[in-house]
């Protein structure tokens, strides 16, 4: 049993030479149990790598074999309990002060916590640049479990790039990233331990190199140092080492010249693939602990992304009024502005129709928050007017944001909402 911790997709640019799907697949034929997807401080692989193992999880129950098409795929990729491939959505973070880390989230807080890191650290640099410190991640680090990426003797700073024209961010540029390998830099690490607690481990990673057996000793004596369990990863690059030939082009794009010239740009092997799990069990004999705690990590982590849902301010209705008490009392102010002489029985029973499914499916909050845009434009003198299938409602009509009378016309509210579909209503408006 063996999951993969670390790996990138082709959303980290220039660096993954392989698409979601892929991966998923590959790791569903290796019979792992779970997949980390952990882009550069990014998530913008996770979604494409949930729709891809939810449905060849989804084949696999069916007893349909893996697009693969592997000896292999008849095994075939259960996780613990038989559920299937399960993903673990993360990101590998950098920081300019300390040591990058590959994060994991262990639960929604946790999810949440990791897109405020890559917002912070975005919005503070320029366009595709993500630059962080030690101090974000103690601000934002419930819910997450983190890999400390211990690296290699002098290593260079992720931001040692940055020039003089980023004055704003001065400090970046002068900060020298730690050698982990150091008295100093090895503090770092218990800083690390100190903030996360238990939720903080060493990550080893082995590429077949010539020195694997020094790097295993060096690994070691870190841990113990700083009192950072090991557990294994492969800093995956593309899903089979036949796409090594890709990845090298890849890497001489990136750094602007060839790949006969690239020299150490290049890997220097194909060993960072989804490999068997008899290879990496091979590869990490020496420290069989670390290959027990990708599992181990796996366990912790419940995040799910079809956990997460469309979530709209709740702030628009008074202290003291839920929601769906305030989308009422708007409702029925807005039916005797639309019908001064009185509504139909048709429209009442529409009306009470709508509000008993937009409560609950929980859509209260999106509809005050249409409605308070629509408010503002008008405030404003600026033209609106709500189109598409939110004209089949009639709570929009009485609200303001559409103009079709339900008096006047056949509306099938189903069109815009519909309880099977299980997905938010489209709102369209025009300004």
């Amino acid at each position: 049993m063996y999951s993969e911790l670390h790996c990138k997709t082709n959303y980290s640019f220039l660096t993954g030479g392989s698409h979601a799907d892929e991966l998923v697949a590959r790791a569903i034929e290796l019979g792992y149990t779970a997949l980390a997807v952990t882009d550069e401080n990014s998530l913008a692989g996770v979604v494409r790598a949930f729709g891809a193992a939810r449905a060849q999880n989804q084949s696999l129950l069916n007893g349909e074999a893996s697009p693969s098409a592997s000896p292999l795929a008849s095994f075939s990729g259960r996780g613990v309990g038989g559920e299937g491939l399960k993903l673990i959505i993360g990101a590998e973070l950098t920081f300019n002060d300390a040591p990058a880390v590959v994060v994991w989230a262990m639960d929604r807080a946790g999810y949440g916590n990791l897109s405020k890191l890559i917002t912070c650290g975005r919005r503070r640099a320029p366009k595709g640049e993500c630059w962080l410190r030690f101090d974000d991640l103690a601000a934002h680090h419930t819910g997450l479990l983190a890999g400390v990426m211990p690296g290699l003797p002098g290593d260079r700073s992720p931001l040692a790039h940055i020039g003089p024209e980023h004055k704003s961010c001065e400090w970046f540029a002068q900060t020298k990233r730690p050698d982990p390998f150091n008295k100093k830099g090895s503090g770092l690490f218990v800083s690390y331990r100190e903030l996360l607690g238990d939720r903080v481990y060493l990550l080893a990673e082995l590429y077949r190199g010539v020195d694997d057996a020094r790097r295993i000793d060096e690994l070691q004596s870190l841990s113990r140092e700083t009192r950072l369990p090991l557990v294994a990863a492969g800093d995956v690059l593309y899903h089979d080492r036949a796409r090594m030939a890709l990845h090298d082009v890849l890497t001489a794009i990136k750094h602007q010249t060839t790949v006969d010239r690239a020299g150490d740009l290049l890997q220097p092997n194909a060993e960072r693939h989804l490999q068997s799990v008899a290879e990496r069990y091979s590869q990490f004999v020496a420290i069989p602990d670390a290959l027990a705690r990708t599992n181990e990590i796996a366990g912790r982590c419940e995040f799910r992304m079809d956990q997460l849902r469309y979530e709209y301010p709740v702030e628009l209705a008074p202290a003291g009024q839920r929601p769906i008490e305030f989308l009422r009392q708007l409702t029925w102010q807005g039916v005797a502005r639309r019908y001064p002489d009185g509504v139909s029985r048709k429209v009442h029973s529409l009306i009470d129709h709508e509000l008993r499914l937009i409560e609950e499916l929980r859509y209260e909050a999106y509809f005050l928050t249409v409605w308070d845009l629509v408010r503002f434009a008008r405030s404003r003198g600026i033209l609106c007017q709500g189109r598409g299938s939110a004209a089949n409602s009639a709570v929009c009509y009485v609200l303001g944001v559409t103009s079709v009378d339900p008096d006047t016309s056949e509306l099938l509210f189903e069109r815009f909402i519909s309880r099977e579909r299980n997905e938010a209503p489209d709102i369209d408006v025009d300004f």
